[in-house]
């Protein structure tokens, strides 16, 4: 899996701002587990349409579906560009690893 497109959806008021993230492939269960490991992770399986949300603190959280193409990522007000890089070569190391 990797990132194809980046859309700024929302700047918001707090100063964060809001992306979503344009995938290759659907997202998996296991790439939700795998994506979250090292962070907060919660995952709803018994949702009608399965919903996870990821957060590493004070930089980003993750929100999205299983069998999307697309998750939103909310980044702190905090965050630089950098943390969008990071994320996105985090993202398409999975890939590789799998």
């Amino acid at each position: 899996m990797e990132v194809v497109k980046v859309v700024t959806v929302e700047d918001c008021f707090d100063g964060s701002f809001i992306k979503e993230f344009h995938l290759s492939e659907s997202i998996t269960e296991k790439f939700i587990m795998e994506l979250g490991k090292d962070h907060s992770l919660e995952y709803f399986p018994e949702f009608p349409r399965p919903f996870f949300r990821i957060e590493k603190k004070n930089v980003y959280q993750i929100k999205g579906v299983v069998d999307s193409n697309t998750m939103r990522v909310n980044f702190s007000r905090n965050c630089q560009e950098k943390s969008i890089f990071e994320l996105i070569q985090l993202i398409n190391q999975l890939n590789k690893e799998h």
